[in-house]
Formats: C-alpha cells, structure tokens, sequence
C-alpha cells in the first residue's frame, strides 16, 4: 500500500472519530438539558418556567422545534408547590419572576386566610345551634326548683301580695297565708280594703319551708333567693296573665321590707307582714301603708294611676 494511501486512509479515520465524539457530545448535551427542563417544569409555574425556557434553551443547544417544546411543556404539569416549597431559596431570580413568584405567594396566602375565617364562622355556627338546642338553664333550675306552695291566683285578681317564703302551716296545707297568720291577713288587710280572696294573688319569693340549726324558722338568706329567681320570673309573669288585664300594672305589695328590698323596681308599697303585728310601732305602720294602698287602688279605678 502507498504512503499516501496509508496517510489518507488514517485521516479517513480520524475523521469518523472525530464525527463520533462529536454526535455523542451532543447527544449527551441535548439529554441534559433536557433533564433540566423537566426538572424545572416539575417545580415551577408555568409562567415563570416559559421565561426561564426562552432564556435557557437558545444558550444551550440552539432553538428546540415547536413539537418538542409541546411534547416538553405536555410532560409535566406545573405544581403551584413550588412557590413556597423554597425551589428558588437562595437563588437570584429575574426581577419579573421574583415579582410572579409573590403574586402567587399573596394569592395563596389569601386563600388560607379566607379558608380560615369561613372555619371560624362554621365552628361559631355550629356552636349556636348546639347552644339553641339544649334546654336553658332558668328553665332547668324552674322545673328542679323544691316548692312547697304553689303561686294562689284569684279569678278576678287584680292586687298581688308577695311574701318572703312560708310558715310551717301553709307547707303542711301547701297553701299560701293560711292558719291564723291567713285570719290576720284577712281580717287586717283584706277586708279594710273591701276585697277577698277571690281579688288578689299571692306569691313567695322562696316557695319552701326554711328553718335555722336551732329549729326557728327563718327568711331566705339572699343566696336563696338568687337561686329561686328564675323560678320567681316565671310564676310572676303566669300571675300577670291570669289577672285582670286592666290592672295588671297596677298594685303589687310586698309584705315585709325582705320582699321590697329584692324585688324594688316590681313592688308598688310595702306593707308589715301578718306575723310582725302587735306593736305599737307596726300596728301605726300598717293603718299608714293601708291608707295609701287605699289611695293606689282608688285612683286605679278611676283611671288615674
């Protein structure tokens, strides 16, 4: 064989390994950078992945044909993830993509936000109707209230009178001022003012029997009255529907400064109680008191009060 022929031969050679590195290197360069755009796309919006790919693939390998850009943009579906989950920590990005980037970080924040408050209006909703559906705790203690008497209604009544809470014989006869204290409150208050019983109502603040350690029987203690209140209200308001409706406003008595001091704002005069007559200083009292409730009951009548 010929010098030449060798020489020419070699070169041949040295040519087509020249060609093979050549097409493996781009080969190699084009599936790295191809790596890299399906890195990016998996990680980053849309938008920001488009900018960043107009940038990038031009510089790398030259401009990719429109089916591979539609093939690459079709691989992967962009994950708003990436906002927040510290893809560019670190990372200098181009003002327009910083910018994207925390519109995106507002946009989620926002929704959290709105997530949250619609949560605490449902739990506060909920807590409403929980709240609505259970029995209230008046009407509870109304119907566990411990009552000896029930509230005495007359069928024309048109005057109440509240007393402290009863004595032993009107818990046995569970009957309000009945014995001889009902003698005395009839015979004393009732009759000077020409009525019976027919035209009053009678109510007690503490319904049931009280007694001290020794024995005596004692008032409620304010503690007691507090815990009958709800119970008072709603027998207070049953009397004001079954009395005479055109003077339900007019005259409620308290008898005995007990009563007046809880009830100030509903008593229209206080009277002594039956049980403290016999002095001197109560007995002046009551003859007083019964000449102003007369007064009261008058003017009722004629339309002035």
């Amino acid at each position: 064989m010929k010098e030449d022929d060798v020489v020419e031969q070699t070169e041949s050679m040295e040519s087509n390994e020249e060609l093979e590195i050549e097409k493996e290197a781009r080969e190699y360069s084009q599936a790295y950078i191809t790596e890299l755009i399906s890195a990016a796309k998996e990680y980053l919006p849309k938008s920001v992945w488009e900018h960043i790919h107009r940038k990038a693939v031009p510089k790398a390998g030259g401009k990719a044909s429109g089916k591979s850009r539609r093939d690459a943009a079709a691989a992967v579906t962009p994950s708003n993830e990436g906002v927040n989950e510290g893809v560019n920590e670190g990372v200098n990005q181009p003002p327009e993509v910083e910018a994207q980037l925390q519109e995106a970080r507002t946009q989620k924040a926002d929704q959290e936000d709105t997530c949250e408050v619609a949560k605490q209006k449902c739990e506060s909703m909920k807590a409403k109707a929980a709240k609505s559906s259970e029995p209230s705790k008046d009407k509870e203690a109304t119907e566990k209230a411990d009552v000896d008497i029930e509230p005495f209604v007359g069928s024309r009544s048109k005057l109440t009178f509240v007393a402290a809470s009863p004595g032993v014989i009107e818990s046995v006869r569970k009957a309000a001022l009945v014995g001889p204290t009902g003698r005395l409150f009839n015979s004393e208050y009732l009759e000077p003012l020409g009525l019976t019983r027919d035209d009053i109502a009678i109510l007690y603040l503490v319904p049931k029997l009280l007694k001290s350690e020794d024995g005596k029987i004692r008032e409620p203690t304010p503690a007691e009255i507090d815990e009958y209140a709800p119970w008072f209200s709603d027998q207070w308001n049953a009397v004001l529907d079954k009395a005479d409706t055109a003077s339900r406003e007019a005259t409620s008595v308290a008898l005995g400064h007990t009563v007046k001091k809880s009830l100030s704002k509903l008593i229209d005069i206080t009277l002594p109680h039956p049980n403290s007559l016999g002095t001197k200083r109560t007995n002046q009292e009551l003859v007083r008191k019964m000449g102003q409730l007369k007064g009261m009951l008058k003017d009722r009548q004629t339309g002035q009060l």
